[in-house]
C-alpha cells in the first residue's frame, strides 16, 4: 500500500505518544510513504515550540525516517486548489495544503491511503474516497 503521512500522524509516532504506536504500524505495512514539504517545516515548529535539541531522540527519530519518504513540493496550483471548498467545513490551511497533496498525489497512485490522527483531515480524507489509517480505536 502507499500512504501519504500527515503531519500529525509522524508527529504522534516520533514523540511517542500513545497513538503513535498505531501509526507505526499503519508504518510498516506501507510500501511507499508520502508526504508534503509542509510536513518538515510543521515537525521541526513542533520540536522548537517542545524545546526539543537536534540532538534528542524524536528529532533523531524525524531525521531518519525522512530518507523514507517521498517529499512532495507545495506548488502554486496546490495553494490555489487549497482554497477550494472540502466536503467537511471548516478546513484549517495547513491541513487544505495536506488534503489537496493527497489528492493530487493520487492521481498517479489510486490505492493511496491516508494517515492522519487530526480528526479534520481523517474527516475530509474519508469524504473524499481515501482510505484513513490508523483505524479508529
Amino acid at each position: 500500500m502507499n500512504v501519504y503521512l500527515e503531519t500529525s500522524a509522524l508527529l504522534s509516532w516520533v514523540l511517542e505518544e500513545p497513538d503513535g504506536t498505531r501509526v507505526e504500524t499503519a508504518l510498516v505495512q506501507a510500501k511507499s510513504w508520502s508526504t508534503s514539504q509542509l510536513t518538515q517545516a510543521e515537525c521541526l515548529r513542533a520540536f522548537r515550540r517542545l524545546g526539543i535539541q537536534p540532538d534528542q531522540l524524536p528529532q533523531r527519530r524525524f531525521q531518519a525516517v525522512q530518507s523514507r519518504w517521498n517529499l512532495l513540493p507545495v506548488h502554486a496550483n496546490l495553494i490555489r486548489q487549497a482554497g477550494q471548498a472540502f466536503p467537511v467545513e471548516p478546513v484549517r490551511t495547513l491541513d487544505a495544503i495536506h488534503l489537496v497533496s493527497a489528492l493530487d498525489l493520487r492521481s498517479a497512485l489510486p490505492d493511496l491511503q491516508m494517515i492522519s490522527l487530526d480528526y479534520r483531515v481523517r474527516d475530509n480524507a474519508t469524504a473524499l474516497g481515501f482510505p484513513v489509517l490508523p483505524s479508529s480505536g
